[in-house]
């Protein structure tokens, strides 16, 4: 069977067209793609289609450590942390207070990566305990508080962030 030149045609174009041409964004939690020739749902993270089973916090941690890895060869040199919110990872040289440049993210400390605002409000015990930062207090003497994000998610005064097994990484079982 020989195919019509202009079905040939049809094809290619279908299928070797950009791929920001044939996936389609779907809003959500997650904010994947469905690719719109087959219908696979792809995962935002790794780009491999969801299967049963597909673990979105494993596919983060693997490439948040690409990433990682990334930034030891060719970043400007300097400490690598990560931020606690989003877990994106952040090399830098300066300022220990940073701000994560995903929008409406947080502020955090880079030697320690705790998040600002209930350091902010609670105090420097709420650094981890092995950050520079860090200034022992009496948490029993801490209330929660109304201007803590932490504590009103919550919905009871916030814990004191423990040692990460990594200073400034989040391990697999952190995340």
């Amino acid at each position: 069977n020989r195919y019509r030149h202009d079905e040939v045609l049809d094809w290619i174009k279908t299928f070797y067209q950009p791929l920001s041409e044939r996936i389609t964004p779907i809003e959500g939690e997650y904010e994947d793609f469905q690719c719109r020739i087959c219908q696979w749902v792809i995962c935002k993270s790794c780009k491999q289609p969801l299967q049963e089973g597909h673990d979105r916090k494993n596919c983060e941690f693997i490439q948040n450590q690409e990433k990682i890895e990334f930034l030891k060869q060719h970043g400007e040199g300097g400490d690598i942390a990560q931020c606690p919110g989003c877990r994106t990872p952040y090399q830098k040289k300066g300022c220990d207070l940073v701000q994560c440049v995903i929008p409406g993210c947080c502020k955090w400390c880079f030697k320690c990566s705790a998040l600002q605002v209930p350091i902010d409000i609670h105090g420097m015990a709420w650094h981890r305990p092995t950050c520079e930062h860090y200034r022992p207090g009496d948490p029993a003497q801490v209330q929660a508080s109304e201007k803590c994000q932490e504590c009103n998610r919550l919905q009871r005064r916030c814990d004191q962030p423990p040692a990460l097994k990594v200073p400034q990484r989040f391990d697999r079982s952190e995340y």
